[in-house]
Protein backbone atom coordinates (compact mmCIF):
# COMPACT_ATOMS: atom_id res chain seq x y z
CA UNK A 1 0.00 0.00 0.00
CA UNK A 2 2.97 2.32 -0.20
CA UNK A 3 1.55 3.99 -3.34
CA UNK A 4 -1.48 4.65 -2.39
CA UNK A 5 -0.04 6.50 1.05
CA UNK A 6 2.52 8.09 -1.19
CA UNK A 7 -0.22 9.28 -3.88
CA UNK A 8 -2.39 10.55 -0.63
CA UNK A 9 0.33 12.43 0.63
CA UNK A 10 1.12 14.35 -2.41
CA UNK A 11 -2.85 14.54 -3.69
CA UNK A 12 -2.65 17.38 0.21
CA UNK A 13 0.62 19.22 -1.17
CA UNK A 14 -0.89 19.23 -4.92
CA UNK A 15 -4.06 21.22 -3.28
CA UNK A 16 -2.32 23.10 -1.07
CA UNK A 17 -0.54 24.41 -4.17
CA UNK A 18 -3.61 25.07 -6.30
CA UNK A 19 -5.04 27.08 -3.34
CA UNK A 20 -1.99 29.42 -3.28
CA UNK A 21 -2.59 29.85 -7.15
CA UNK A 22 -6.21 30.35 -7.15
CA UNK A 23 -6.07 32.77 -4.20
CA UNK A 24 -7.14 35.61 -6.24
CA UNK A 25 -10.14 34.19 -7.47
CA UNK A 26 -11.52 31.53 -5.95
CA UNK A 27 -14.59 30.75 -7.97
CA UNK A 28 -13.18 27.92 -10.38
CA UNK A 29 -15.99 26.26 -12.10
CA UNK A 30 -15.92 22.46 -13.25
CA UNK A 31 -15.44 22.35 -16.68
CA UNK A 32 -17.92 20.01 -18.68
CA UNK A 33 -16.30 21.82 -21.77
CA UNK A 34 -13.75 23.34 -24.39
CA UNK A 35 -15.00 26.36 -23.31
CA UNK A 36 -13.69 28.44 -20.05
CA UNK A 37 -14.92 31.83 -18.92
CA UNK A 38 -11.50 33.51 -19.12
CA UNK A 39 -12.90 36.77 -18.30
CA UNK A 40 -13.25 36.08 -14.84
CA UNK A 41 -9.68 35.83 -13.84
CA UNK A 42 -5.99 36.71 -15.55
CA UNK A 43 -5.33 33.44 -16.52
CA UNK A 44 -4.52 31.66 -19.49
CA UNK A 45 -6.45 28.57 -20.30
CA UNK A 46 -5.54 25.22 -22.69
CA UNK A 47 -6.26 21.67 -23.30
CA UNK A 48 -3.81 19.31 -23.99
CA UNK A 49 -4.87 15.52 -25.25
CA UNK A 50 -3.07 12.72 -24.44
CA UNK A 51 -2.00 9.06 -25.99
CA UNK A 52 -2.65 6.35 -23.42
CA UNK A 53 -2.72 2.54 -23.94
CA UNK A 54 -5.71 -0.42 -23.43
CA UNK A 55 -5.68 -2.93 -23.83
CA UNK A 56 -7.74 -6.36 -23.45
CA UNK A 57 -7.80 -8.91 -20.10
CA UNK A 58 -9.63 -11.73 -20.66
CA UNK A 59 -10.41 -14.10 -18.12
CA UNK A 60 -11.00 -17.36 -19.98
CA UNK A 61 -8.71 -19.76 -18.51
CA UNK A 62 -7.99 -17.42 -15.30
CA UNK A 63 -10.70 -18.44 -12.57
CA UNK A 64 -11.91 -15.65 -9.97
CA UNK A 65 -12.20 -15.67 -6.16
CA UNK A 66 -16.04 -16.23 -5.46
CA UNK A 67 -16.15 -16.81 -2.25
CA UNK A 68 -16.19 -12.82 -1.07
CA UNK A 69 -19.50 -12.04 -3.42
CA UNK A 70 -22.15 -10.24 -1.14
CA UNK A 71 -24.66 -12.46 -3.52
CA UNK A 72 -24.78 -14.88 -6.03
CA UNK A 73 -25.77 -16.15 -9.45
CA UNK A 74 -28.13 -18.75 -10.61
CA UNK A 75 -28.84 -19.68 -13.98
CA UNK A 76 -28.30 -19.83 -17.82
CA UNK A 77 -27.05 -16.64 -19.84
CA UNK A 78 -27.07 -15.86 -23.45
CA UNK A 79 -25.31 -13.34 -24.63
CA UNK A 80 -25.31 -11.94 -28.14
CA UNK A 81 -21.70 -10.42 -28.04
CA UNK A 82 -19.34 -12.99 -26.00
CA UNK A 83 -21.90 -16.18 -26.35
CA UNK A 84 -23.54 -18.62 -23.29
CA UNK A 85 -22.64 -18.92 -19.83
CA UNK A 86 -23.55 -21.06 -16.81
CA UNK A 87 -23.95 -20.12 -13.31
CA UNK A 88 -24.76 -22.19 -9.82
CA UNK A 89 -23.40 -21.97 -6.09
CA UNK A 90 -22.48 -23.62 -3.39
CA UNK A 91 -23.20 -23.14 0.31
CA UNK A 92 -22.61 -24.09 3.78
CA UNK A 93 -25.94 -24.60 5.88
CA UNK A 94 -26.26 -23.57 9.37
CA UNK A 95 -28.81 -24.89 11.89
CA UNK A 96 -30.68 -21.96 13.43
CA UNK A 97 -30.27 -23.82 16.87
CA UNK A 98 -28.20 -26.65 18.35
CA UNK A 99 -29.02 -29.74 20.11
CA UNK A 100 -32.31 -29.31 18.91
CA UNK A 101 -35.16 -31.40 20.67
CA UNK A 102 -37.46 -32.68 17.67
CA UNK A 103 -39.95 -34.86 19.84
CA UNK A 104 -41.49 -37.95 19.58
CA UNK A 105 -42.66 -40.01 16.54
CA UNK A 106 -42.07 -37.28 14.38
CA UNK A 107 -43.12 -37.08 10.75
CA UNK A 108 -42.47 -34.19 8.46
CA UNK A 109 -45.49 -32.22 6.44
CA UNK A 110 -43.32 -30.71 4.23
CA UNK A 111 -39.60 -28.64 3.51
CA UNK A 112 -39.81 -25.54 1.80
CA UNK A 113 -36.94 -24.06 0.29
CA UNK A 114 -37.23 -20.16 0.11
CA UNK A 115 -34.61 -17.98 -2.11
CA UNK A 116 -36.24 -14.62 -2.68
CA UNK A 117 -35.89 -12.34 -5.49
CA UNK A 118 -34.05 -8.67 -5.81
CA UNK A 119 -37.87 -6.79 -6.47
CA UNK A 120 -39.38 -3.38 -6.25
CA UNK A 121 -42.80 -2.54 -5.08
CA UNK A 122 -44.73 -0.85 -8.71
CA UNK A 123 -48.04 -1.17 -7.14
CA UNK A 124 -51.08 -2.19 -5.23
CA UNK A 125 -53.99 -4.15 -6.12
CA UNK A 126 -57.03 -5.54 -3.63
CA UNK A 127 -54.66 -8.49 -2.37
CA UNK A 128 -51.21 -7.07 -1.98
CA UNK A 129 -48.53 -5.53 -4.29
CA UNK A 130 -47.28 -5.44 -7.47
CA UNK A 131 -43.69 -6.21 -7.76
CA UNK A 132 -40.88 -5.76 -10.40
CA UNK A 133 -38.06 -8.22 -10.69
CA UNK A 134 -34.52 -7.05 -10.71
CA UNK A 135 -31.38 -8.14 -11.78
CA UNK A 136 -32.77 -11.37 -13.75
CA UNK A 137 -31.55 -11.61 -16.86
CA UNK A 138 -33.70 -13.21 -19.66
CA UNK A 139 -36.84 -14.78 -20.36
CA UNK A 140 -36.57 -18.38 -20.83
CA UNK A 141 -36.90 -21.60 -18.64
CA UNK A 142 -33.99 -23.22 -17.20
CA UNK A 143 -33.16 -26.33 -15.30
CA UNK A 144 -31.81 -26.17 -11.70
CA UNK A 145 -30.87 -29.29 -9.97
CA UNK A 146 -30.18 -29.33 -6.18
CA UNK A 147 -27.32 -31.83 -4.64
CA UNK A 148 -25.71 -32.66 -1.62
CA UNK A 149 -22.35 -31.41 -1.61
CA UNK A 150 -19.94 -34.47 0.12
CA UNK A 151 -16.74 -31.81 -0.11
CA UNK A 152 -15.51 -30.02 3.39
CA UNK A 153 -15.51 -26.35 2.71
CA UNK A 154 -12.42 -25.00 4.95
CA UNK A 155 -12.56 -21.81 6.54
CA UNK A 156 -8.83 -21.23 6.83
CA UNK A 157 -5.97 -22.24 3.94
CA UNK A 158 -3.74 -24.63 5.09
CA UNK A 159 -1.23 -23.42 2.96
CA UNK A 160 -1.85 -19.41 3.69
CA UNK A 161 0.84 -17.50 4.36
CA UNK A 162 -0.33 -17.19 8.05
CA UNK A 163 -2.17 -19.82 10.49
CA UNK A 164 -5.52 -17.54 9.66
CA UNK A 165 -5.31 -16.92 6.39
CA UNK A 166 -9.10 -17.70 4.98
CA UNK A 167 -9.50 -20.04 2.84
CA UNK A 168 -10.35 -19.28 -1.34
CA UNK A 169 -12.50 -20.70 -3.37
CA UNK A 170 -12.71 -19.90 -7.38
CA UNK A 171 -15.20 -19.67 -10.23
CA UNK A 172 -14.05 -23.25 -11.35
CA UNK A 173 -15.12 -25.13 -8.05
CA UNK A 174 -11.58 -25.21 -6.87
CA UNK A 175 -9.77 -24.01 -3.73
CA UNK A 176 -6.71 -22.53 -5.61
CA UNK A 177 -4.47 -25.69 -5.37
CA UNK A 178 -6.82 -28.70 -6.85
CA UNK A 179 -10.50 -29.08 -8.24
CA UNK A 180 -13.22 -30.00 -6.43
CA UNK A 181 -14.28 -33.99 -7.72
CA UNK A 182 -17.88 -33.56 -9.59
CA UNK A 183 -18.78 -36.87 -7.87
CA UNK A 184 -18.29 -34.75 -4.37
CA UNK A 185 -20.21 -31.94 -5.29
CA UNK A 186 -23.21 -34.06 -6.49
CA UNK A 187 -22.93 -36.69 -4.41
CA UNK A 188 -26.72 -36.77 -4.39
CA UNK A 189 -29.16 -35.33 -5.96
CA UNK A 190 -31.78 -34.20 -3.67
CA UNK A 191 -34.18 -32.19 -6.33
CA UNK A 192 -34.50 -30.89 -9.83
CA UNK A 193 -36.89 -29.11 -11.78
CA UNK A 194 -37.37 -28.50 -15.69
CA UNK A 195 -38.51 -25.70 -17.26
CA UNK A 196 -38.07 -23.39 -14.28
CA UNK A 197 -38.97 -19.12 -14.61
CA UNK A 198 -38.76 -16.73 -11.57
CA UNK A 199 -41.99 -15.25 -11.26
CA UNK A 200 -42.82 -11.84 -10.49
CA UNK A 201 -45.78 -12.02 -8.03
CA UNK A 202 -46.62 -11.72 -4.68
CA UNK A 203 -46.54 -15.24 -2.76
CA UNK A 204 -49.76 -15.11 -0.74
CA UNK A 205 -51.05 -17.57 2.01
CA UNK A 206 -54.41 -18.57 2.81
CA UNK A 207 -56.63 -19.76 5.35
CA UNK A 208 -59.90 -22.08 4.43
CA UNK A 209 -62.09 -19.59 3.76
CA UNK A 210 -59.73 -17.74 1.40
CA UNK A 211 -58.54 -14.34 3.05
CA UNK A 212 -54.75 -13.74 2.97
CA UNK A 213 -53.25 -14.04 6.16
CA UNK A 214 -49.93 -13.68 5.21
CA UNK A 215 -47.26 -12.44 2.39
CA UNK A 216 -43.69 -13.23 0.85
CA UNK A 217 -42.22 -10.89 -1.86
CA UNK A 218 -41.37 -12.82 -4.93
CA UNK A 219 -39.09 -15.79 -4.44
CA UNK A 220 -38.04 -19.30 -5.68
CA UNK A 221 -40.01 -21.53 -3.53
CA UNK A 222 -40.24 -25.09 -3.87
CA UNK A 223 -41.04 -28.33 -2.02
CA UNK A 224 -38.35 -30.59 -1.68
CA UNK A 225 -38.35 -34.29 -1.09
CA UNK A 226 -39.12 -34.87 2.98
CA UNK A 227 -36.90 -38.37 2.91
CA UNK A 228 -33.96 -36.63 2.95
CA UNK A 229 -34.16 -34.60 5.43
CA UNK A 230 -36.01 -36.51 7.79
CA UNK A 231 -32.89 -39.30 7.58
CA UNK A 232 -30.43 -36.08 7.54
CA UNK A 233 -31.81 -33.64 9.99
CA UNK A 234 -34.57 -35.07 12.14
CA UNK A 235 -33.72 -38.62 13.02
CA UNK A 236 -30.37 -37.19 14.16
CA UNK A 237 -31.46 -35.87 17.30
CA UNK A 238 -29.05 -36.63 19.95
CA UNK A 239 -26.75 -37.13 17.76
CA UNK A 240 -23.08 -34.97 18.55
CA UNK A 241 -23.44 -34.06 14.62
CA UNK A 242 -25.83 -31.90 15.80
CA UNK A 243 -24.03 -30.26 18.67
CA UNK A 244 -21.91 -27.37 17.22
CA UNK A 245 -21.24 -25.78 14.15
CA UNK A 246 -17.69 -27.34 13.83
CA UNK A 247 -19.23 -31.17 13.98
CA UNK A 248 -22.30 -30.26 11.62
CA UNK A 249 -20.62 -28.54 8.75
CA UNK A 250 -17.93 -31.71 8.74
CA UNK A 251 -21.24 -33.57 8.95
CA UNK A 252 -23.19 -32.09 6.55
CA UNK A 253 -21.03 -30.07 4.12
CA UNK A 254 -23.56 -28.20 1.96
CA UNK A 255 -25.59 -28.09 -0.92
CA UNK A 256 -24.52 -27.14 -4.71
CA UNK A 257 -26.81 -25.28 -6.78
CA UNK A 258 -26.79 -25.90 -10.41
CA UNK A 259 -28.68 -24.99 -13.74
CA UNK A 260 -28.24 -26.38 -17.47
CA UNK A 261 -30.00 -24.23 -20.47
CA UNK A 262 -32.87 -25.87 -22.28
CA UNK A 263 -32.42 -25.29 -26.01
CA UNK A 264 -29.43 -23.42 -25.55
CA UNK A 265 -31.54 -20.37 -23.84
CA UNK A 266 -32.15 -19.27 -20.33
CA UNK A 267 -32.10 -16.90 -17.53
CA UNK A 268 -29.60 -16.06 -15.14
CA UNK A 269 -31.32 -14.54 -11.40
CA UNK A 270 -29.42 -12.75 -8.97
CA UNK A 271 -29.92 -13.73 -5.35
CA UNK A 272 -29.46 -12.66 -1.82
CA UNK A 273 -28.69 -16.12 0.21
CA UNK A 274 -28.07 -13.70 3.09
CA UNK A 275 -31.51 -12.02 3.36
CA UNK A 276 -34.04 -12.36 5.43
CA UNK A 277 -36.79 -14.95 5.01
CA UNK A 278 -34.09 -17.10 2.64
CA UNK A 279 -33.19 -20.87 3.94
CA UNK A 280 -35.11 -24.35 4.46
CA UNK A 281 -37.81 -24.77 6.77
CA UNK A 282 -38.93 -28.26 7.57
CA UNK A 283 -42.03 -28.43 9.44
CA UNK A 284 -43.15 -31.65 11.30
CA UNK A 285 -45.65 -32.90 13.97
CA UNK A 286 -44.67 -34.50 16.90
CA UNK A 287 -46.72 -36.18 20.19
CA UNK A 288 -48.07 -33.97 22.75
CA UNK A 289 -46.05 -33.92 25.95
CA UNK A 290 -50.27 -35.28 27.16
CA UNK A 291 -51.45 -39.00 26.13
CA UNK A 292 -54.76 -38.06 24.10
CA UNK A 293 -53.87 -34.24 23.54
CA UNK A 294 -53.48 -33.14 20.12
CA UNK A 295 -50.32 -34.04 17.92
CA UNK A 296 -48.42 -30.46 18.07
CA UNK A 297 -46.77 -28.50 14.65
CA UNK A 298 -43.54 -27.16 14.58
CA UNK A 299 -40.95 -26.09 12.65
CA UNK A 300 -36.54 -26.00 12.00
CA UNK A 301 -35.21 -23.80 10.12
CA UNK A 302 -31.29 -24.09 8.32
CA UNK A 303 -30.32 -21.26 6.51
CA UNK A 304 -26.90 -20.27 4.02
CA UNK A 305 -24.96 -18.56 6.28
CA UNK A 306 -20.92 -19.67 6.13
CA UNK A 307 -18.43 -20.35 3.25
CA UNK A 308 -20.70 -19.79 0.31
CA UNK A 309 -18.73 -19.57 -3.77
CA UNK A 310 -20.21 -19.15 -7.44
CA UNK A 311 -19.20 -21.55 -9.65
CA UNK A 312 -19.02 -19.78 -12.83
CA UNK A 313 -18.12 -20.59 -17.15
CA UNK A 314 -15.69 -18.62 -18.66
CA UNK A 315 -16.85 -16.85 -21.77
CA UNK A 316 -16.58 -18.61 -24.83
CA UNK A 317 -15.24 -15.55 -27.77
CA UNK A 318 -11.60 -15.47 -28.06
CA UNK A 319 -10.57 -11.39 -26.99
CA UNK A 320 -7.23 -10.27 -28.75
CA UNK A 321 -4.99 -8.43 -26.19
CA UNK A 322 -1.82 -6.22 -27.62
CA UNK A 323 -0.12 -4.93 -24.54
CA UNK A 324 2.56 -3.06 -26.80
CA UNK A 325 0.31 -1.54 -29.01
CA UNK A 326 -3.03 -1.65 -27.74
CA UNK A 327 -6.15 -3.14 -28.76
CA UNK A 328 -8.35 -1.40 -31.04
CA UNK A 329 -11.77 -2.28 -29.37
CA UNK A 330 -12.16 -2.78 -25.44
CA UNK A 331 -14.16 -5.87 -24.72
CA UNK A 332 -15.63 -5.32 -21.29
CA UNK A 333 -17.56 -8.52 -19.58
CA UNK A 334 -19.10 -9.61 -16.68
CA UNK A 335 -19.18 -12.66 -14.72
CA UNK A 336 -15.79 -14.81 -15.43
CA UNK A 337 -15.19 -12.18 -18.70
CA UNK A 338 -13.09 -9.81 -19.60
CA UNK A 339 -12.00 -6.23 -18.47
CA UNK A 340 -8.74 -3.34 -19.96
CA UNK A 341 -6.11 -2.58 -18.63
CA UNK A 342 -5.23 1.18 -18.78
CA UNK A 343 -1.77 2.94 -18.71
CA UNK A 344 -1.61 6.59 -18.81
CA UNK A 345 1.41 8.09 -20.23
CA UNK A 346 2.64 4.60 -21.79
CA UNK A 347 2.86 3.20 -18.38
CA UNK A 348 6.26 5.23 -18.19
CA UNK A 349 7.06 6.31 -14.43
CA UNK A 350 9.06 9.31 -12.63
CA UNK A 351 11.95 6.64 -12.27
CA UNK A 352 12.66 6.53 -15.77
CA UNK A 353 15.00 8.77 -17.66
CA UNK A 354 13.51 12.16 -18.31
CA UNK A 355 14.92 12.96 -22.18
CA UNK A 356 13.11 9.49 -23.18
CA UNK A 357 10.25 9.41 -20.91
CA UNK A 358 6.78 11.22 -22.51
CA UNK A 359 5.64 11.04 -18.76
CA UNK A 360 8.75 12.50 -17.03
CA UNK A 361 9.07 15.25 -19.30
CA UNK A 362 5.32 16.11 -19.38
CA UNK A 363 5.81 15.88 -15.37
CA UNK A 364 8.07 18.75 -15.70
CA UNK A 365 5.71 21.02 -17.58
CA UNK A 366 3.46 21.31 -15.05
CA UNK A 367 6.21 21.07 -11.85
CA UNK A 368 9.04 21.69 -10.76
CA UNK A 369 11.38 19.40 -9.18
CA UNK A 370 14.65 18.63 -7.33
CA UNK A 371 17.72 16.93 -8.21
CA UNK A 372 16.16 13.72 -7.40
CA UNK A 373 13.07 14.34 -9.45
CA UNK A 374 11.14 14.91 -6.56
CA UNK A 375 8.14 17.81 -6.03
CA UNK A 376 9.31 21.19 -4.99
CA UNK A 377 6.30 23.46 -6.44
CA UNK A 378 3.69 23.63 -8.83
CA UNK A 379 3.75 25.52 -12.28
CA UNK A 380 0.63 25.11 -13.48
CA UNK A 381 -3.50 24.13 -12.16
CA UNK A 382 -4.94 20.98 -13.60
CA UNK A 383 -8.45 22.07 -13.16
CA UNK A 384 -10.09 18.49 -14.81
CA UNK A 385 -8.78 15.17 -16.55
CA UNK A 386 -10.71 12.67 -18.39
CA UNK A 387 -11.59 9.51 -20.15
CA UNK A 388 -13.77 9.72 -22.34
CA UNK A 389 -14.64 5.81 -23.90
CA UNK A 390 -16.55 5.66 -26.57
CA UNK A 391 -19.33 2.67 -27.54
CA UNK A 392 -18.95 0.87 -30.29
CA UNK A 393 -22.44 1.69 -31.93
CA UNK A 394 -22.33 -1.22 -34.34
CA UNK A 395 -22.21 -3.76 -31.78
CA UNK A 396 -25.50 -5.35 -30.44
CA UNK A 397 -26.52 -3.15 -26.99
CA UNK A 398 -28.98 -5.49 -25.23
CA UNK A 399 -27.20 -6.07 -22.71
CA UNK A 400 -25.15 -2.87 -22.52
CA UNK A 401 -23.63 -2.07 -18.85
CA UNK A 402 -25.02 1.31 -17.67
CA UNK A 403 -22.04 1.89 -15.58
CA UNK A 404 -18.17 1.25 -15.69
CA UNK A 405 -15.49 1.00 -12.98
CA UNK A 406 -12.01 2.04 -13.35
CA UNK A 407 -9.62 1.19 -10.47
CA UNK A 408 -5.68 1.38 -9.35
CA UNK A 409 -5.31 -2.23 -10.49
CA UNK A 410 -2.15 -2.30 -8.76
CA UNK A 411 -2.98 -1.91 -5.01
CA UNK A 412 -6.54 -2.95 -5.99
CA UNK A 413 -8.42 -0.15 -4.58
CA UNK A 414 -10.30 2.59 -6.09
CA UNK A 415 -8.61 5.91 -7.37
CA UNK A 416 -8.57 8.76 -5.02
CA UNK A 417 -11.37 10.39 -7.21
CA UNK A 418 -13.93 8.04 -6.24
CA UNK A 419 -12.80 8.45 -2.12
CA UNK A 420 -13.46 12.24 -3.03
CA UNK A 421 -16.79 11.94 -5.31
CA UNK A 422 -19.94 12.04 -3.19
CA UNK A 423 -22.28 12.47 -6.11
CA UNK A 424 -25.75 10.63 -6.71
CA UNK A 425 -27.06 8.96 -3.55
CA UNK A 426 -27.08 5.32 -3.26
CA UNK A 427 -28.78 4.34 -6.31
CA UNK A 428 -26.70 2.33 -8.12
CA UNK A 429 -27.29 4.69 -11.44
CA UNK A 430 -26.19 7.56 -10.13
CA UNK A 431 -23.90 6.72 -7.64
CA UNK A 432 -20.43 8.25 -7.72
CA UNK A 433 -21.56 10.15 -11.14
CA UNK A 434 -19.25 12.98 -11.11
CA UNK A 435 -15.89 10.23 -11.17
CA UNK A 436 -17.43 7.72 -13.05
CA UNK A 437 -20.16 8.85 -15.40
CA UNK A 438 -22.95 7.01 -16.52
CA UNK A 439 -23.48 5.66 -19.54
CA UNK A 440 -24.75 8.68 -21.60
CA UNK A 441 -27.69 7.33 -24.12
CA UNK A 442 -29.37 9.45 -27.06
CA UNK A 443 -32.08 11.28 -26.57
CA UNK A 444 -30.93 10.67 -22.58
CA UNK A 445 -33.41 8.11 -22.91
CA UNK A 446 -33.58 5.18 -20.22
CA UNK A 447 -33.75 2.87 -23.51
CA UNK A 448 -31.55 4.80 -26.13
CA UNK A 449 -28.51 3.57 -28.05
CA UNK A 450 -25.46 3.64 -25.52
CA UNK A 451 -23.21 6.38 -26.87
CA UNK A 452 -20.35 7.06 -24.11
CA UNK A 453 -18.91 7.26 -20.85
CA UNK A 454 -16.90 10.05 -19.38
CA UNK A 455 -14.53 9.38 -16.40
CA UNK A 456 -13.30 12.01 -14.79
CA UNK A 457 -9.76 11.49 -12.84
CA UNK A 458 -8.62 14.61 -11.74
CA UNK A 459 -7.19 14.19 -8.68
CA UNK A 460 -5.47 11.02 -9.94
CA UNK A 461 -3.62 13.30 -12.33
CA UNK A 462 -2.96 15.36 -10.17
CA UNK A 463 -0.89 13.72 -7.80
CA UNK A 464 0.85 12.48 -11.01
CA UNK A 465 2.12 15.98 -12.29
CA UNK A 466 1.45 17.99 -9.38
CA UNK A 467 2.94 15.49 -6.98
CA UNK A 468 5.26 12.07 -6.77
CA UNK A 469 2.53 9.74 -7.15
CA UNK A 470 3.10 6.50 -9.29
CA UNK A 471 1.87 5.82 -12.44
CA UNK A 472 0.21 2.49 -11.84
CA UNK A 473 -1.60 0.88 -14.21
CA UNK A 474 -5.62 1.14 -13.79
CA UNK A 475 -8.32 -0.96 -14.32
CA UNK A 476 -11.39 -1.11 -16.63
CA UNK A 477 -14.77 -3.02 -15.70
CA UNK A 478 -18.28 -3.58 -16.29
CA UNK A 479 -20.43 -2.61 -12.83
CA UNK A 480 -23.54 -4.03 -11.31
CA UNK A 481 -23.45 -1.71 -7.84
CA UNK A 482 -20.17 0.29 -7.26
CA UNK A 483 -21.32 1.04 -3.92
CA UNK A 484 -20.12 -2.83 -3.61
CA UNK A 485 -16.61 -1.67 -4.59
CA UNK A 486 -16.38 1.43 -2.38
CA UNK A 487 -14.15 -0.23 0.40
CA UNK A 488 -13.84 3.74 1.70
CA UNK A 489 -16.73 4.43 2.77
CA UNK A 490 -16.88 3.59 6.25
CA UNK A 491 -20.51 3.81 5.84
CA UNK A 492 -20.53 1.16 3.56
CA UNK A 493 -19.93 -2.14 5.29
CA UNK A 494 -20.75 -4.22 2.01
CA UNK A 495 -17.61 -2.69 0.15
CA UNK A 496 -14.98 -4.95 -1.15
CA UNK A 497 -11.64 -5.23 -2.91
CA UNK A 498 -11.16 -6.57 -5.76
CA UNK A 499 -10.88 -10.55 -6.12
CA UNK A 500 -7.98 -12.79 -6.88
CA UNK A 501 -7.58 -14.30 -10.39
CA UNK A 502 -5.42 -17.65 -10.71
CA UNK A 503 -3.01 -17.84 -13.25
CA UNK A 504 -2.80 -14.28 -13.51
CA UNK A 505 1.16 -13.60 -13.14
CA UNK A 506 0.35 -9.37 -13.01
CA UNK A 507 -1.34 -10.01 -9.49
CA UNK A 508 -4.14 -7.67 -10.74
CA UNK A 509 -7.75 -8.48 -9.03
CA UNK A 510 -11.01 -8.33 -10.87
CA UNK A 511 -13.87 -5.75 -9.42
CA UNK A 512 -16.37 -7.75 -7.25
CA UNK A 513 -18.87 -5.73 -8.90
CA UNK A 514 -18.36 -6.72 -12.47
CA UNK A 515 -18.20 -10.69 -11.33
CA UNK A 516 -21.74 -9.88 -9.99
CA UNK A 517 -23.04 -8.65 -13.87
CA UNK A 518 -23.65 -10.71 -17.15
CA UNK A 519 -23.69 -7.31 -18.71
CA UNK A 520 -21.10 -5.99 -21.40
CA UNK A 521 -20.00 -3.19 -23.49
CA UNK A 522 -17.96 -3.05 -26.13
CA UNK A 523 -15.57 0.50 -26.53
CA UNK A 524 -13.23 2.09 -28.97
CA UNK A 525 -9.74 1.72 -27.97
CA UNK A 526 -6.63 3.50 -28.17
CA UNK A 527 -5.21 3.21 -31.62
CA UNK A 528 -5.18 5.37 -34.74
CA UNK A 529 -7.81 3.33 -36.47
CA UNK A 530 -10.96 4.70 -34.35
CA UNK A 531 -9.82 7.92 -35.57
CA UNK A 532 -12.06 10.25 -33.22
CA UNK A 533 -13.40 8.01 -30.80
CA UNK A 534 -10.05 7.13 -30.16
CA UNK A 535 -9.30 6.82 -26.03
CA UNK A 536 -6.97 9.23 -25.02
CA UNK A 537 -6.70 11.40 -22.11
CA UNK A 538 -7.89 15.07 -21.63
CA UNK A 539 -6.30 17.57 -19.38
CA UNK A 540 -7.84 21.02 -18.83
CA UNK A 541 -5.40 23.12 -17.43
CA UNK A 542 -4.42 26.82 -16.47
CA UNK A 543 -1.04 28.53 -16.81
CA UNK A 544 -1.21 31.55 -14.55
CA UNK A 545 0.41 34.65 -16.13
CA UNK A 546 2.23 35.73 -12.98
CA UNK A 547 5.19 34.08 -11.55
CA UNK A 548 4.45 33.81 -8.06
Amino acid sequence: MRRLQKAISFLSMGIMAISIFVSCDKDFATIDSDLINEDTFNFDTDKDVLNVKAYNRSFDNKPVQTNTLPYNLLGYFVDPVFGSSEAGFVTQITPASYNPIFGENVEIDSVILTLPYFSTIIGTEEDGSLFRLDSVYGSEPIKISIYENAYFLRNIDPNGENIDTPQKYYSNASDGYSQIPVELLQSAEIYDTIGFKPQETEIRFRDTVGAVVDRLNPAMRVHLETGFWKNKIIDKQGDPVLSNASNFRNYFRGLYFKAESINNEGTLISLNLASSGTGITIYYKRDPAEDGAERISASFDLNFTGTRFNVLSPIETPIPSDEINGDDRLYLKGGQGSMAVIELFGGENEDDIPELNEFESYRREFSEVDADGEFVRAKKIINEANLVFYVDEDVDQTYISDRIYLYDLENNVPLIDFSTDYSGGTSPLTYRSIHLGPLQREGEELDGKGIKYKVRITDHVRNLLLGNGENIKLGLTVSSNLRIDDIFDSQNTSGRAPADVLNDPSNGGLAISSILTPKNVVLHGSTESNGVKKLELEIYYTDPEVNY
